[in-house]
């Protein structure tokens, strides 16, 4: 079977299913949205706030214009701790039976 990976992001109870880096921070955008702060805030606007966040708390530069910038926001909260990935691994029991000869 395959593995699927989950990320759990801190103060959110349901985990997000891994699907890509860009996905991941797309979700993180949509449940952001919900915050009264960030409601009205465009994608390219939480990005900058992402941005200004790590650069702020965590001392973490990204080049906006580079090319994944999602992944390498991606990969910095990672590392910052800010994402915490949990690797779902399907655990199989096999029963054997004893025969007695």
């Amino acid at each position: 079977m395959k593995n699927k990976k989950k990320v759990v992001l801190v103060g959110f109870p349901k985990p997000i299913l891994f699907k890509s880096k860009k996905y991941v921070i797309e979700t993180l955008y949509n449940r952001a949205k919900k915050n009264p702060f960030l409601a009205n805030s465009s994608y390219d606007e939480y990005i900058d706030f992402l941005l200004n966040q790590m650069k702020t708390l965590g001392s973490v530069e990204i080049d906006k214009d580079s090319k994944d910038l999602e992944s390498t926001i991606y990969d910095n909260l990672k590392s910052m701790k800010w994402l915490k990935v949990i690797n779902a691994i399907i655990v199989g029991v096999i029963e054997s039976t004893n025969l007695g000869v």
